[in-house]
């Protein structure tokens, strides 16, 4: 797994970004299905322009420092920042065209007086397998972070720490009243300048958001632990303590419309049996579950094979009384698994 540093201004980094991993970049967005297919053919209808202009407006506004990021991501890899700005609003074009599927990740949380540990497995499109990287982000008057990225992706939208002491990870969700308003990717690429839990809250729950993700979110300096489910119009903390797992549907917000796909459900009622079967968890214990293949279907650790369609690109492990970030680029239990570790 490709690592790089990066520093500068919202846009300079945009620019190395975009430039480093030019190649990478161009090839996602041509093998985006979803992109090609669907959403680039309603950007050029009149409905689509319009929504076009009020999102771009909108984050233009808001988060003038991001789509400079972006802006620079299509300068440095020479591509369209309509489509790097389309893909970046994924999840509520999704719902803007008309698209019901419900994708992936997987999250594990662990309070206890011996271990503060969040692990997570980071579902994705095959096509993304080779092509993710790791960036290590320094913007002056800013906090410094690291980022798990996909290519032409803003960071956040899958996992990372900042020098604060804040680390998170985001699972898929799929609230069915979509709207106009904030993208989820922005409000996630705002957690790395979060210096708290309540701060981090705060970013991810303004009024005008256009949709939902379900975060999980840890403070090194405060030991703490909260998942947070997100729609567009309500959203729940919940503190963690003890065991906790997370797929891709609501668990805590009742009752609202969303897409829970079969593998989400499945997911959820396996990993249920597994934390039951657990007494005394740890480090082990989280990494087992997450590395589940019991369902040959849909498996917790997934490997896209039908009907499941999506693949388990890498494997973290926050622990935060170790401060470290361990990923794992393949089987987190094999025997020779392939692993990095980062101070957090």
């Amino acid at each position: 797994m490709e690592r790089l540093k990066v520093n500068g201004t919202h846009a300079e980094i945009g620019i190395s970004t975009g430039r480093h991993f030019s190649e990478e970049i161009r090839r996602g967005l041509i093998e985006n299905l979803a992109l090609q297919n669907r959403f680039l053919p309603f950007h050029r209808s009149r409905e689509g322009q319009q929504v076009f202009s009020e999102l771009f407006v909108l984050h233009k506004k808001l988060y003038p420092d991001y789509i400079s990021e972006l802006e620079g991501i299509a300068e440095g890899a020479n591509v369209s920042f309509d489509e790097l700005f389309i893909i970046n609003l994924r999840g509520e074009y999704r719902v803007f065209t008309g698209g019901k599927v419900n994708r992936g990740c997987s999250t594990v949380s662990l309070k206890t007086d011996r271990h503060t540990i969040i692990g997570h497995n980071e579902d994705g499109l095959p096509i993304y397998k080779e092509s993710s990287y790791v960036v290590e982000v320094d913007i002056p008057d800013h906090p410094s972070f690291t980022a798990f990225s996909y290519p032409g992706f803003l960071c956040g939208n899958a996992f990372g720490f900042n020098k604060e002491g804040i680390c998170f990870c985001i699972n898929d969700v799929r609230p069915a009243n979509v709207r106009i308003g904030i993208g989820r990717h922005f409000l996630a690429r705002s957690l790395f300048e979060a210096r708290s839990i309540d701060d981090a809250v705060k970013r991810i729950t303004p009024d005008n958001r256009a949709s939902g993700f379900n975060f999980t979110i840890g403070s090194l300096k405060e030991n703490r632990i909260v998942n947070v489910e997100v729609t567009p119009d309500q959203f729940k903390v919940k503190e963690i303590n003890g065991i906790d797992y997370r797929a891709n549907h609501y668990l805590d917000i009742k009752p609202m419309l969303q897409t829970a796909g079969a593998s989400s459900e499945t997911r959820v009622i396996r990993a249920g049996d597994l934390l039951q079967a657990e007494t005394d968890p740890d480090k082990s214990s989280v990494l087992t579950i997450l590395s589940d293949q019991k369902d040959p279907n849909y498996p917790i650790f997934r490997n896209a094979h039908p009907p499941d369609d999506i693949a388990t690109l890498a494997t973290c492990l926050f622990d935060l009384r170790a401060s470290k970030l361990v990923i794992y680029w393949d089987h987190p239990i094999n025997e020779k698994e392939k692993k990095i570790e980062i101070p957090m």
